[in-house]
């Protein structure tokens, strides 16, 4: 194969690679989830939330860990766990680790500051259904 073939491949390959890492982000705008849409907004390092757990208004907020994983705390005003600790005044509050692929996320989360065990905490998944 000639050289400028075998560049003109590997480069293709590389914007391909490129674009595919590029969108493992979250994008601004609704997702659908399986606990209920969520109002999302992407920020340079990470991204914030908003959704309702029983018809009163959530909050999240998302960072990144620097190794594809979001490190995420999520705030409501009530839950089913009161944590000893508060969160912007509320003791109901909790941690997840999320994961974006494309326009799909799949997260894992805890209440209070209990460590994310994948196999263990509750699953978290969604789908960007646009602006």
């Amino acid at each position: 194969m000639p050289m400028i073939a075998r560049v003109l491949i590997s480069f293709g390959l590389l914007v391909v690679l490129s674009l595919g890492a590029a969108r493992a982000e979250p994008q601004t705008g609704r997702w659908e989830t399986n606990y209920g849409p969520i109002e999302m907004e992407a920020k340079p390092d990470g991204f914030t939330g908003t959704y309702a757990y029983k018809n009163r208004p959530a909050f999240l907020a998302g960072r990144h860990n620097g190794d594809g994983t979001y490190r995420v705390t999520w705030v409501q005003e009530i839950s089913e766990i009161e944590c000893l600790e508060t969160v912007q005044g509320s003791p109901y509050w909790g941690r997840a680790s999320f994961v974006f692929d494309g326009d799909r996320f799949i997260a894992h989360w805890n209440y209070c500051d209990r460590r994310i065990r994948k196999k263990r905490d509750f699953r978290w998944t969604g789908e960007f259904t646009g602006n």
